[in-house]
């Protein structure tokens, strides 16, 4: 049915595609967060420990976004992911910083959450970070945004090459980091500094088999490790 029409059981009404729905093409960088192990852990624990590790999740992902220019987010049950436009942050470079600087926040309030907690915790987070051009489809009669597109398609897949506490970067975004390093990659701080890391041979392996890839992201996707923190606090590099 075209998008200009509405159906209720007795009518079709035709309205103005401006009042109906509202398309725009936008550059974005999408950070996708994916619990490792759920599904098997809340065979361990109690509905209740669920529920509060869920909730606190999520009270924590809209607490992080106050934080890092207000992205938009969405939750997807055991994980979620977090979007920045372009324009928004004045450039691609400025919406990876952010992106990036998000993803360590996340691994390190985990494991100082998981620390906390009177349960046991699952390992980690795997976070997969993808860029580029995205539509985002408004419609006109409900107001909530949305976004569709090849980006959050790729960091869906690409996360699950992030083990606990890894950070997987696109072959858009490896691009940018390696261009822009000594900004991005934070080389002016010894205890701030990222390193990026070429794919593992079982990452490259597992991309393989993978669908909806495009043959740039198989082979040009990177992994981004925090050395200084990583090693005092969670202790392995997320890589698989």
């Amino acid at each position: 049915m075209p998008t200009n029409y509405l159906e209720n059981s007795t009518n079709v009404y035709a309205l103005h595609p401006e009042q109906w729905v509202i398309g725009r093409a936008v550059e974005v960088v999408v950070l996708y967060a994916d619990t490792r192990g759920f599904s098997n852990w809340v065979l361990t624990v109690t509905p209740d420990q669920v529920a509060d590790f869920s909730y606190t999740l999520y009270e924590y992902t809209v607490h992080l976004g106050v934080h890092t220019q207000r992205p938009f987010r969405k939750f997807l049950g055991d994980g979620f992911l977090l979007l920045w436009e372009v324009p928004d942050c004045g450039s691609a470079g400025n919406a990876l910083s952010l992106a990036l600087g998000t993803a360590f926040e996340i691994h390190k309030w985990y494991w100082h959450a998981s620390a906390e907690r009177a349960y046991p915790s699952p390992a980690g987070l795997g976070i997969a970070i993808a860029g580029g051009t995205s539509i985002c489809v408004q419609p006109s009669l409900v107001g909530e945004r949305d976004f569709v597109g090849y980006p959050l398609n790729c960091g869906a897949r690409l996360q699950g090459l992030a083990g606990p506490y890894g950070v997987v970067l696109d072959a858009h975004s490896t691009a940018l980091a390696t261009v822009h390093h000594r900004r991005l990659l934070r080389e002016h701080s010894p205890t701030l500094h990222l390193a990026l890391h070429p794919p593992t041979p079982a990452a490259t392996l597992r991309v393989r088999a993978m669908k909806g890839l495009r043959e740039e992201d198989r082979g040009g996707f990177s992994y981004v490790t925090w050395p200084a923190i990583g090693a005092k606090l969670w202790e392995r590099d997320g890589r698989l």
